[in-house]
């Protein structure tokens, strides 16, 4: 299940919503506001590697 970032445009709260469908049209309201103006953001995710030769580098750029 996706776990999916708001950012309410009522009160500016930022908040998480695990969904249990991904086909689901319908946007959560703000837990803080109750508004249903929310806006889905841009998550960043981690991607884990294992081995040499593999083509992901470390945080400070030797790999």
């Amino acid at each position: 299940m996706p776990l999916y970032e708001y950012e309410c445009l009522g009160c500016g709260h930022l908040f998480e919503v695990l969904v249990q469908r991904v086909n689901s049209t319908a946007l959560p309201v703000c837990p803080r506001c109750r508004r249903d103006t929310v806006e889905r953001l841009w998550s960043t995710f981690a991607a884990q590697t294992s081995g040499r030769g593999s083509c992901a580098t470390t945080a400070d750029g030797i790999g």
